[in-house]
């Protein structure tokens, strides 16, 4: 394709199921100067097969390439070394667009000349249940000038539309970890000129338990993944203009973590669960010593964290929170916090 607007970048494992919509909503799109770019992730299943039933009913629109398996984010980075399209959309091969997603956001960036679009979703939850996800803005903006912004940013790439360019200056996905979306999802953010806001849900999520309610050695990813965030700023020099916000989004991801350790059902890891606050209390205590007087944690955290800004010793969130294997011993760790944190949650 001579002139190709937007390249749609779809890395695919395992999802044979739902492969089929998510192929029907890319070539049935309304704007017309669209390249679809499948990455076969060395996927096991039929997942191949239906990606050439489509390339052979639309050879000019749709691409597709097998690679050994290396995960998410090398299928997205190898799909974008292959795009031509002034502009890039990821889209998971589970989930799946409206018909002018493209579009719409295409126009927008264009008419006002956006490096990157923000664009709002559904969460489509097994039953049928269907969420709709708007955003926190309502008009373009630059986050130099609205910096609390970047902590409303979710940490998808799927929900933004993105000048090619601009992905390439920040390198891409970092490869072998997970959480790798949240690093690159702000630094795009403070490496865009102008961010445009097109308040409409265009992208139909479909919200897998996965890994987040899951304790492996990749939950401790999380801490490389901040570090990720950390450093580039401060090699763009965009670090001390930048601290309050990225220190907030630090600490409230990392005490998500903490916040999970309770829904965590798998027996026998108290180990990785020792070595993950250890971890992430060695991370918050080098990098941002004074992160429990940021005023963003103090007033945006949520209250079933808050609890965790007054743990003054580490020991005690390892005593107190650690799960053990004793359901009851979990219930008395419970009744221990709201009991001892819930007066000082009152009154802040």
């Amino acid at each position: 394709m001579d002139t190709c607007k937007v390249s749609i970048i779809v890395p695919v494992y395992k999802v044979e199921q739902y492969l089929g919509q998510c192929m029907d909503s890319l070539v049935g799109q309304t704007l017309e100067e669209i390249e679809i770019i499948a990455v076969n992730d060395g996927s096991p299943d039929n997942s191949l097969a239906i990606l050439q039933e489509y390339r052979d009913r639309d050879p000019e629109k749709v691409n597709v390439f097998s690679i050994e398996n290396q995960g998410v984010s090398h299928a997205r980075n190898y799909g974008v070394s292959k795009a031509k399209g002034e502009y890039l959309l990821f889209v998971d091969s589970d989930d799946y667009l409206e018909k002018n997603a493209c579009q719409k956001l295409y126009e927008h960036a264009k008419l006002h000349d956006n490096d990157l679009v923000l664009f709002g979703r559904y969460n489509l939850r097994e039953g049928g249940e269907t969420e709709k996800l708007y955003l926190p803005v309502v008009e373009d903006f630059s986050l130099r000038e609205y910096k609390e912004e970047m902590a409303r940013l979710s940490p998808f790439p799927w929900d933004k539309l993105i000048r090619r360019e601009l992905f390439q200056e920040i390198g891409g996905f970092p490869e072998g970890i997970r959480f790798e979306d949240l690093p690159v999802a702000h630094m795009l953010a403070v490496s865009a000129r102008k961010i445009g806001v097109v308040s409409e849900c265009l992208y139909h999520y479909r919200v897998q338990a996965g890994f987040l309610n899951t304790l492996t050695e990749h939950t401790l990813d999380i801490v490389t993944a901040l570090k990720i965030l950390v450093n580039f700023l401060k090699d763009k020099g965009l670090y001390q203009e930048y601290h309050q916000e990225v220190e907030y989004i630090c600490v409230r991801h990392c005490c998500y973590r903490f916040v999970n350790l309770r829904k965590f059902t798998e027996k026998g890891k108290l180990d990785l669960q020792m070595r993950l606050v250890q971890l992430v209390y060695d991370f918050l205590e080098s990098e941002f010593p004074k992160w429990r007087e940021n005023p963003d944690v103090r007033r945006k955290m949520a209250v079933g964290m808050k609890h965790f800004l007054f743990v003054c010793e580490r020991p005690k969130l390892m005593m107190k929170f650690v799960q053990k294997t004793d359901g009851k011993s979990i219930l008395r760790k419970k009744l221990w916090v709201w009991v001892r944190y819930f007066p000082y949650l009152l009154r802040n």
